[in-house]
Formats: C-alpha cells, sequence, structure tokens
C-alpha cells in the first residue's frame, strides 16, 4: 500500500509510516526520532541558574550533582564522561542515584586516562 492515501514516508529514512489525522507530511519513524535525540544536553541559562539537563530527552528532576568532562589532543575527535546525580522519593526518605559513562580512545590519552 506504498505512497497510498494513508501511507507517508519517514523523513529521515524512507520507511513507510500510517499517516493519521489532517497531517500527513514530517512525520518521522521511531527508530530516526531514537537516533537524533541526543545522549545529554545541559543548559546553563546564567551563572547564578540551575541547569537544565536532559538524559536521552527526558529532563532529570533533583538533581544533586552534574559533572561533564571532555578531553581532545589537538584538533582530533577525544573522550566523553559524564557523572549524573539526581535524588528520588520524598523528602523524609529519598536515594541518590548515578548516571555515568566514561568513553575514551578516540585519541591518545594523557598521563592518568589509561584504561585498565
Amino acid at each position: 500500500m506504498k505512497g497510498g492515501n494513508d501511507m507517508v514516508p519517514c523523513t529521515m529514512c524512507g520507511i513507510w509510516l500510517e499517516a493519521s489525522g489532517p497531517r500527513k507530511d514530517g512525520l518521522v519513524c521511531c527508530q530516526c526520532k531514537a537516533e537524533e535525540t541526543p545522549l545529554l544536553t545541559i543548559e546553563v541559562k546564567d551563572m547564578n541558574s540551575v541547569p537544565i539537563v536532559r538524559y536521552k530527552g527526558k529532563e532529570l528532576e533533583g538533581k544533586v550533582s552534574i559533572d561533564y568532562f571532555w578531553l581532545t589532543k589537538g584538533t582530533d575527535a577525544g573522550g566523553h564522561e559524564y557523572r549524573l546525580e539526581f535524588s528520588e522519593g520524598s523528602e523524609d526518605r529519598c536515594s541518590v542515584k548515578t548516571i555515568s559513562e566514561k568513553r575514551f580512545g578516540h585519541t591518545p590519552r594523557s598521563k592518568g586516562f589509561e584504561e585498565k
């Protein structure tokens, strides 16, 4: 049923999608939406504001500590490291959870960043 009245191609990959409602152009499939969502975004409006942090497209609530580190050597791509701490639960009973990842190896690392 390709090209039918109720089918339109994904604007990114061309897979055919069922169009519902009046909007039948500019649709993006779930796979392409996932690929275009940044892993991590950190917005800082000014030096006195609490940063807005989004991890995999979802805003992180209850922020405790946000660390981000990027290493490069010259104009080569570098490596990323992030650590996101946030609280969950009520005021009288909460826990601090951590999301973190460290990926180096795109370039030669500085002393102290060797893989173990």
